[in-house]
């Protein structure tokens, strides 16, 4: 066989394998995904209880709120919530009154109330470790004297959603160095170190008087975050 035949037929059987062997696997179609932002993890009753802040891409922005027993909206957010003796069965709660399946791809915040954080967190994390979905860079908080859920929900006035706003507080650590970022994967890299503790950031929840005038009428005060100090 001569050498430009060879060279041919290589080409073909080349081209022809990539156009076989070419496809989308695992595909996700935006209009069946819940796009999670942020997560909250609380104990009550020896239950384990998640909270994730939503991002409906469906919705025009408004700011009409409704709610029910498992489900609260914010104009485009949506929060939903799942309860069960672990993480993944209190996840897969959430499918029961919920109609997507929830998808951490895109959730940068981690929250753990302070009752359930003094358990422990490791092993509630690993979930979010070895799972393919949630991100290693999300970082993790301890809500201090509160549950996940009740700080969860609080919007700056430039950010889009509670998550982002929190996230772009954290991110900002390097201007005030009051606060802790630090991200699950750096929280595991501490706890394996031999002597050697970690620390993670620490979220409350507090008022503030707003300045407007204006609106000082009708709302006198609002909730802002606060993540100065640490939790051990």
């Amino acid at each position: 066989m001569k050498k430009n035949e060879r060279f041919l037929i290589t080409a073909i059987y080349l081209i022809v394998t990539s156009l076989i062997l070419t496809s989308c696997t695992e595909t996700h179609e935006l209009q069946t995904l819940a796009i999670v932002t942020a997560t909250g993890i609380d104990l009550e009753n020896d239950k384990v209880i998640i909270t994730c802040e939503i991002v409906d891409p469906t919705s025009n922005g408004s700011s009409n709120s409704s709610s029910s027993d498992f489900t609260y909206s914010q104009g485009n957010i949506v929060f939903a919530q799942g309860m069960g003796k672990t993480v993944f069965e209190a996840i897969r709660d959430v499918t029961l009154h919920f109609d997507r399946k929830l998808f951490f791809s895109h959730s940068n915040i981690l929250i753990f109330g302070e009752e359930f954080a003094k358990k422990g967190i490791t092993g509630f994390l690993d979930l979010f470790l070895r799972d393919y979905e949630p991100r290693e860079s999300a970082y993790i908080l301890v809500a201090k004297e509160a549950k996940a859920y009740e700080v969860m929900g609080v919007k700056g006035e430039l950010s889009e959603s509670a998550g982002a706003y929190l996230k772009d507080i954290l991110d900002n650590f390097q201007y005030n160095g009051k606060c802790l970022s630090v991200s699950m994967a750096e929280y595991f890299r501490y706890y394996y170190e031999i002597s050697n503790e970690p620390v993670i950031g620490v979220v409350q929840r507090l008022e503030k008087r707003v300045i407007d005038e204006e609106r000082r009428r009708n709302m006198p005060m609002k909730s802002i975050l606060d993540v100065s100090g640490g939790a051990y």
